[in-house]
This record gives structure tokens, sequence and C-alpha cells, in this order.
């Protein structure tokens, strides 16, 4: 796994996980790979590598900073493949959200005005917990980033909406993970479906497009405390 910043020695892991993306069940050749590790008391940080070389040349890193009741503290990412290379930052508050963002050396500044209990994710499988994670009333103003660009997205409504039904057990390892089904709806028209796992991030994850990444390691070091 690639690092935009490398763990300190003060960090302490608590997570970590693997997906493998697939297409009607088929192996896409894109992967990605993530570690949790508590900062501070109040701070974990997320590190996420999405791996698409073997698809299109592409690589995108995360280094996550959020609170331990999961809301978005500062977001450091970066992609490049053959012709672009895209570094940004943004920092979150209660209302606002701002930062910086450097397309092939041109840097623009991004800030936007965010409603009360809004819900974050980043474009990954496990930057799609984090909306679940984040997000603390249904029907609420969020944003997140362009897939394509990392640039800044609103969204005016997501609803992040746990299905009925029981559990579902999935074998990673030697560890059986149970993990229940969430619906995520945003601005009325888009749709993802997440196996999540209860406080924790999810072992599959599916898009509109047909696209799906499917868990190949997850485990927890300790509970988080």
């Amino acid at each position: 796994m690639r690092f935009l910043i490398h763990e300190q020695p003060y960090e302490k892991p608590l997570a970590a996980g693997a997906y493998r993306y697939e297409r009607e069940g088929q192996p896409t050749g894109a992967v990605e790979s993530w570690r949790l590790t508590q900062a501070t008391a109040d701070f974990v940080v997320l590190r996420v590598d999405v791996d698409e070389r073997a698809v299109n040349g592409r690589s995108t890193l995360y280094h996550y900073l959020q609170q331990k009741n999961g809301r978005p503290e500062r977001l450091t990412y970066r992609l490049w493949d053959s012709a672009t290379r895209i570094e940004g930052k943004l920092f979150f508050n209660e209302t606002s959200v701002s930062g910086t963002r450097t397309v092939n050396g041109t840097t623009v500044e991004e800030e936007m005005a965010l409603a009360d209990g809004y819900g974050f994710w980043f474009p990954s499988a496990v930057g799609a917990g984090t909306a679940v994670l984040s997000h603390t009333t249904l029907q609420n103003h969020a944003l997140t980033l362009n897939p394509a660009t990392l640039a800044l997205q609103p969204v005016a409504t997501l609803s992040v909406l746990p299905l009925p039904g029981p559990g579902e057990t999935m074998t990673l390892g030697q560890k059986e993970v149970t993990y229940y089904w969430t619906q995520l709806i945003w601005d009325q028209q888009q749709m993802m479906r997440l196996g999540q796992v209860q406080a924790g991030y999810p072992v599959w994850v599916g898009w509109m497009d047909g696209l799906t990444a499917v868990a190949t390691r997850y485990f927890w070091y300790q509970t988080q405390g």
C-alpha cells in the first residue's frame, strides 16, 4: 500500500482492509487498500490507495483526518496518470469547507458553505462508507468529490437508508464478518448500495453503473475507545 503521509510512531493501528473492483462478477484489475489509525484521543486517520494502473494507468491516494465521531476534519489527496496530476487539500469546519486543488501545475482555490449536519464522502469504496459515518440526519445537504477531477461537488440532498432484513455474512481470511445493507441516494437520482459493517466500513459497495467493490481483506486490530 502506498501513502501520501506515512504513519507516525505515535499512531495506533485500528483497522485495515482491501477491495477488488468487479463488473458482472469479473475483476476489472483495479484494487483498493486502506488503513485506519488513531492519531490522538480525538482524531483518527484513514489512508486509502486506489490502484487502477492495470485498467487506465491511474492512481489515487487519500489521507483523511476525521473526528472520532466520524465528522471530517481534513482531506489531502493526489491523483496521477500518464497525462494528469491532481493534488489538493480540504479543511472542514461546522459551516464551510475550503482548500486548494492543483491540476497539472495550475492551482485554484475552492470554498463552499455547508448546512448543519452535512454528510461527506470521497470517491472510493471505503470512502463511500464515510458518508454513513459522517452523516447525522436524513435528507440533508452533503458534498463529495467529482470522481474524474476531484473538484468539490455539492449534493442537495443525501439519504442514508438502512435496508430491512437480517445481516449477511462474508468470510474474509479465517474470520466471518456480518454486514447489513445500506442505501445511499443523493439528488433524488444517484444511488450507491453498501454492505455496511456495524460501526465500521463496508465490505461491499455497488454503484449505479454496475461497478462493484468486494472486500478481500478486512480486520480490526482493536475496538476504538
